[in-house]
């Protein structure tokens, strides 16, 4: 089924739009989706701020680790973190101010600029990676069997809106 196609009524024709409670069981799995992901999010922002951190400054370290070179344009960055466009900009300056990221110009692109990891960015994201992966397996992994992750995977693919930047995490 191409992605984007709306999907039948599990228990009632395939050729049919779906049933009334297919639609509430779709909102229902969106509403406690938005509610764990915002939980969650709040208690992985609190433990950032417990280290004296923002959690969407890690967000931008994460992407920058794991991309080619440790560095992004500042485009394919802001397409890739959980910051508005507007706001990574600032975001951006105030990491370099604290050592983290560097910009760089892009050769051929006189507007163009670079996010780039700095070692301090580097050694930081080492630094705080390692409690939040424990806390990740904590709150989330360790309540689900390999299965459950390997379907939600699926599941969040299914629904096209991951952005993957060449060579990041997702």
């Amino acid at each position: 089924m191409p992605n984007g196609q709306a999907r039948g009524a599990s228990a009632g024709s395939a050729d049919g739009p779906p049933r009334d409670d297919d639609a509430r069981l779709g909102a229902q799995v969106w509403e406690l989706t938005l509610r764990t992901v915002t939980a969650l999010l709040r208690d992985f922002e609190d433990d950032m701020k417990a280290e004296g951190f923002a959690l969407p400054w890690y967000d931008v370290l994460i992407q920058l680790v794991h991309a080619p070179q440790q560095r992004l344009r500042m485009q394919d960055l802001a397409d890739a973190v959980v910051v508005t466009r507007s706001g990574l900009s600032r975001l951006i300056d105030r990491m370099e101010k604290a050592g983290l990221v560097r910009r760089e110009p892009v050769p051929d692109d006189a507007r163009g600029s670079y996010a780039a990891l700095t070692e301090e960015g580097r050694s930081t994201y080492d630094r705080l990676a390692v409690d939040h992966h424990r806390k990740i397996e904590e709150r989330f992994s360790s309540r689900l069997s390999n299965a459950d992750l390997r379907a939600l995977r699926r599941a969040m693919r299914k629904l096209g809106v991951v952005v993957r930047v060449p060579g990041g995490p997702l």
